[in-house]
């Protein structure tokens, strides 16, 4: 079985170097080093997907964790679609817009759970029925 080896320069080196000691992590457990960072970067970007901000400590404070990567992704979840409408949609649309709308106070509380950020879907199970 071939052996992973990562080429580094001289920066990199010496931050794994201390990202080792901080781990408790001998010099030959490079792997197991990355599998920690991966873990971790992965957690950071998962967080950030879900819109969430992530927070670092750093000298001058607790500061909220950027990073070019960290700013695409939240580009990415901040684009918006454009719908087009012709002038009949348009029209169907402002008399809808323009109706007495007064729901139930059953479907108001729904509605408001909805657009809730932490509210996760159920999960779909998918049963076959015969029919």
């Amino acid at each position: 079985m071939p052996r992973f080896q990562a080429k580094t320069n001289a920066i990199l080196d010496l931050e794994l170097e201390f990202l080792q000691r901080e781990f408790g992590l001998r010099a030959n457990q490079k792997a197991d080093l990355l599998r920690e960072i991966t873990s971790l970067a992965t957690w950071i970007v998962r967080q950030t997907k879900e819109g969430r901000t992530v927070f670092a400590q750093s000298e001058n404070g607790v500061r909220e964790l950027r990073h070019l990567i960290l700013d695409k992704i939240r580009q990415q979840n901040e684009i918006s679609t454009t719908i087009s409408l012709n002038n009949e949609e348009t029209q169907k649309l402002a008399e809808i817009m323009n109706r007495d709308f007064d729901p139930p106070l059953a479907l108001r509380e729904v509605l408001h759970r909805l657009t809730e950020k932490d509210r996760k879907p159920p999960t779909l199970i998918w049963s076959k029925k015969d029919v």
